[in-house]
Parts: structure tokens; C-alpha cells; sequence
């Protein structure tokens, strides 16, 4: 009898360790999720860097508290083929449950940023960056929502820049270097040098930071 209670209170115990080892996976719950995710219609005069050349979103799933969670509880990408600025992403999630989803979206092929965690976006460190380059054209947003047993959701999501947009402008003086042809100066080439510019984004907060001191150069 005494051999029967023990062999049945360790096949418990090993019973028990396994349920606390299996982890839920929350890609394969019962409530459907739709998010259109889209650049919208972008608000600037500018004739450049209009959005319409992202063609890639990457996403993230996390709990209640993105901040403190050690890993995304899904991640994936979408590509835009069409350019039409919109993306469709689908999925199956466990129910009555808090989320948060960070998407990104970027010129697919360029490494202008590392995306390993999206929660901070690196910019990668370089010297010289040509002014009115379209390709590094980004769009970002994190988005709260609450699953419910036998609701689905669907949400459209637009995003923001990350970044600010810096013009630069020169003005010429009443002196002899603008007589020249005619009162006009003809600008074959500029550079700008830029000190202690943010080279991450904290999407949580929607802050840039400064985690490596450069120094980038802006020609144009």
C-alpha cells in the first residue's frame, strides 16, 4: 500500500510539473482579429517622401505590459506587392485577453533599421546620409485592444512618422558673391554635419533616444 500511494503522488508531481512548463500559445485561440493597417493619406506639403514606396509591415503581438515582457508573444511581416499604402493581417488569438500590437512599416530590402525588437527601433550607424532619400521612408503604431469570447474584431489601424522632417535653408546678402550670374548662386552640392542626433525609437513612447553618440553627415 505504501509503494501504491507514492508511485501515485510522484506520477502527480510529474503531472503537475508538465502543466507548469507548457506555455499557451496565443496564435491558436478561437477569436478572429483583423487589422487594416495603412500609411492613410500623409499630411505634409512635401512632394517627397510620400509613404507610397513602404511595402513592408512588421508586427508584434505582447500582453498587457509591452515594456516589462522579455519576448512578443507572436511576430510576423506583411508585404504591400500592390502599393496601395495598406496591409490585411489576420489572426487567431486566445479570448479575454489584453494585447498590445506594434506594427512597423519600411522599404522592404533596405537595413537602414533593426527591427529585432520593434519596441526599439535601431537606426543603423552610418556617416553619410543622402538628403530627400525616400527610401527610408517609416511609419509605426502600437495599438491596445481586449479579445472576447465570440467577438471578432476588426480595426483599422493608421500609422505615424517616427520621424520629424528637417529642411534647411540658405539666404544670400548684398555682397559680390551674389552678383554673380545675374544675382543667382548656383548650389552644386551641400552638407550638413548633425551632432548627437537620436539613432533609436522608443515606439512605446514615440521618443527618440540617444544610444550611441554619431555624428551623420547630410549631403544633398
Amino acid at each position: 500500500m505504501e509503494k501504491l500511494i507514492y508511485s501515485i503522488a510522484v506520477l502527480a508531481t510529474v503531472m503537475l510539473t508538465g502543466a507548469c512548463q507548457k506555455e499557451v500559445d496565443f496564435l491558436a485561440g478561437d477569436t478572429n482579429v483583423t487589422f487594416t493597417v495603412s500609411t492613410g493619406e500623409i499630411a505634409t506639403k512635401a512632394e517627397i517622401a510620400d509613404g507610397k514606396n513602404i511595402d513592408i509591415l512588421y508586427w508584434e503581438l505582447y500582453g498587457a505590459d509591452p515594456a516589462n515582457e522579455a519576448r512578443p508573444l507572436g511576430e510576423g511581416k506583411v508585404e504591400d506587392d500592390d502599393y496601395d499604402k495598406e496591409f490585411t493581417l489576420n489572426l487567431k488569438l486566445v479570448a479575454d485577453q489584453d494585447y498590445n500590437i506594434i506594427f512597423w512599416a519600411q522599404v522592404d530590402g533596405k537595413n537602414y533599421y533593426i527591427v529585432d525588437d520593434l519596441r526599439s527601433i535601431k537606426i543603423n550607424k552610418e556617416t553619410k546620409i543622402s538628403a530627400n532619400d525616400e527610401s527610408r521612408a517609416a511609419f509605426f503604431a502600437v495599438y491596445p485592444f481586449h479579445t472576447e469570447n465570440g467577438v471578432q474584431i476588426k480595426e483599422t489601424v493608421y500609422l505615424k512618422r517616427p520621424f520629424s522632417q528637417l529642411n534647411l535653408g540658405a539666404t544670400t546678402y548684398e555682397t559680390d558673391l551674389n552678383k554673380v550670374n545675374n544675382g543667382k548662386i548656383i548650389v552644386n552640392s551641400t552638407e550638413v554635419t548633425v551632432t548627437s542626433i537620436a539613432n533609436s525609437f522608443n515606439t512605446l513612447s514615440g521618443l527618440g533616444e540617444v544610444d550611441l553618440v554619431t555624428d551623420p553627415t547630410f549631403t544633398g
